[in-house]
């Protein structure tokens, strides 16, 4: 059986955008996170944690300073009752060119392969146009969660919405017209 899922940008999506942060005393959640992640997991959503990490090939920290950022905020998530299925990143830089730095699909296809997800009912909530063209590439849809920049331009490959609250609703209620 096939599950549905959210695959969820970690830096400007769940948690104020620092970059290159690895520092877990700068974990700062943002509004509506604990909330819709609940909502989403009532739901039967899996959730994944998607993220490009290229600080690590960038020389500015660790793999291991990132498994234990990533450690922090899962315990955050479990201390509210919220299950991340799983965490995967990509340290890769720009210019390597692999398959499992978004917007490319390497990630999520392996998501899919371990965690048997049907992709079409499935989103990618991101800040980034790198996000929704993972959801693109992967054949998901996709949430763009604005900011004041991001208002600004048009998007018509993913819905828009203003915070993380309202993205859930989008998932909500596009899971519920197919």
């Amino acid at each position: 059986m096939t599950q549905k899922a959210i695959l969820l940008d970690r830096d400007g999506t769940l948690i104020q955008d620092y970059p290159y942060n690895c520092d877990p005393n700068r974990i700062v959640l943002l509004p509506g996170v604990i909330a819709g992640l609940k909502f989403l997991l009532r739901n039967e959503f899996l959730l994944f944690v998607v993220t490009n990490q290229s600080g690590i090939n960038r020389g500015l920290f660790s793999l291991k300073a990132m498994e234990q950022f990533h450690h922090t905020l899962d315990g955050l998530f479990r201390g509210h009752g919220i299950k991340i299925s799983q965490w995967y990143h990509c340290p890769h830089l720009p210019s390597e060119n692999c398959r499992c730095r978004k917007p490319e699909p390497g990630l999520a296809i392996q998501a899919r392969r371990e965690f048997n997800i049907d992709a079409e009912q499935s989103f990618v909530f991101g800040d980034k146009t790198s996000d929704v063209g993972l959801a693109q590439s992967f054949g998901a849809k996709g949430v763009l969660i604005s900011n004041d920049e991001q208002k600004m331009i048009h998007r018509p490959s993913a819905f828009v919405v203003p915070d993380f609250w309202n993205a859930c609703l989008i998932a909500l209620s596009d899971v519920d017209r197919t």
